[in-house]
């Protein structure tokens, strides 16, 4: 099992970091030009609802919705079907407060072949620090 662990403090307050960051449907919104566009199948607040990552008009990527907690600020959800080579995909977003701030979290737990679990999580790690990146110059200021 393979896990990565990403977070970035950022300059806002967490119930606006959390407002952007528990969207389902909308992550290119908090992080555009990293996460690519959306199609929702479903609704963003229903647990089960898929989204469905596109690229040139073609479905990469589905990712089921497993959980919504607004009080915790907490999401999780899990890839179902796509071009990643990886099994049992199930990812975590936190925000919680930290002082004035607040501290965004994306924790990631997957399967995938010995041989390319390292670079594979090279590059979500880059994908990762991209969206928090996103995420925190959508929110503060």
């Amino acid at each position: 099992m393979v896990t990565i662990h990403r977070s970035r403090a950022i300059a806002a307050p967490a119930d606006r970091v959390w407002a952007l960051m528990r969207d389902f449907g909308g992550p290119d919104r908090w992080a555009p030009g990293v996460l690519g566009a959306v199609e929702l199948r479903g609704d963003a607040e229903t647990v089960g609802s898929e989204r469905l990552f596109l690229a040139e008009g073609e479905v990469v990527n589905i990712e089921r919705l497993y959980e919504l907690d607004d009080e915790a600020r907490v999401t999780r959800y899990g890839i179902v079907d796509g071009r990643l080579p990886m099994l049992a995909h199930v990812a975590t977003l936190r925000v919680s407060e930290a002082g004035a701030g607040a501290v965004a979290e994306w924790i990631a737990e997957f399967e995938t072949d010995e041989a390319i679990a390292g670079p594979l999580t090279v590059q979500l790690e880059q994908i990762y620090d991209a969206a928090l990146e996103q995420l925190a110059l959508q929110t503060e200021g």
